[in-house]
């Protein structure tokens, strides 16, 4: 990555190809006025006459929520690289429920459950006062 200056400018070049064959953008333009930036940012960037900002990558993983800074640099990850992206697209069947697989995980589930039946109880319980309250006002 050091030896490389355009390093960002490829990584981000690899998910744009993504983001196009996935048809979250229609073209550079599009990008640009969903990131609220100058038309000619991404060509630059994608040209390498210009690189990749800090200012860049964060408006644009505020806008694409899928990503993170660690997309731009971590070159191992290849996750979002186009190719890649496109042969998960083909094999891969959607996932129809979410489950979750590590341990902490399905604590937190399960911490969550709880506390929803205590939230639901503490509110039946207000009412329930409020009600008591609005008897004896009578």
């Amino acid at each position: 990555m050091e030896n490389d200056k355009f390093f960002l400018n490829d990584r981000f070049s690899d998910i744009y190809n993504v983001l196009i064959s996935e048809k979250k953008v229609k073209n550079k333009s599009d990008l640009c006025d969903k990131l609220g930036i100058n038309n000619s940012t991404v060509s630059e960037i994608l040209s390498k006459r210009q690189g990749v900002t800090v200012d860049f990558i964060q408006k644009f993983c505020n806008y694409f929520k899928e990503y993170t800074p660690n997309d731009f640099f971590n070159p191992s990850k290849h996750n979002n690289s186009y190719e890649n992206k496109i042969q998960v697209s083909v094999i891969d069947e959607p996932k129809s429920e979410y489950k979750p697989n590590c341990k902490l995980c399905i604590e937190k589930d399960k911490i969550i459950e709880s506390k929803e039946d205590t939230i639901i109880a503490l509110k039946e319980t207000v009412t329930q006062l409020k009600n008591n309250i609005d008897l004896l006002k009578k």
